[in-house]
């Protein structure tokens, strides 16, 4: 059957189980559930994009006094001559010169790990 007022297809059955749709509007129904969940896929798909580019960019330092604290990636400005910041954020203690997070003072001496010395 087809109702001229709403322009739909349809089966009459009173059979119990039986559907009143029609094996084209079945179809119509199914091409536009895929075509909505494709373009769900490609919402998510772009939102994903956005999300891993906005995490890619690198925020720049302010002023050469500044760098990353090698632990929480918080940028810490070097206020004083020495070469040993610790960081405002996590308390890491690192190398202004090296990045390389540390404990002690030996990291400073001669023959230590970083060439620059404090």
């Amino acid at each position: 059957m087809h109702c001229t007022r709403c322009n739909t297809h349809f089966q009459w059955s009173g059979a119990p189980g039986s559907s009143f749709l029609t094996p084209e509007i079945k179809r119509e129904l199914e091409k536009a559930e895929k075509k909505r969940q494709q373009q769900i896929r490609l919402e998510e798909e772009r939102f994903r994009k956005e999300q891993n580019a906005a995490k890619k960019k690198e925020i720049v330092p302010r002023s050469p006094n500044e760098k990353k604290c090698p632990s929480c990636g918080k940028f810490q400005t070097k206020t004083t001559n020495s070469n040993t910041i610790d960081c405002t954020s996590c308390k890491t203690r690192f190398c202004f010169c090296c990045r390389t997070a540390f404990k002690g003072s030996q990291h400073f001496t001669p023959g230590g790990p970083c060439k620059q010395h404090s």
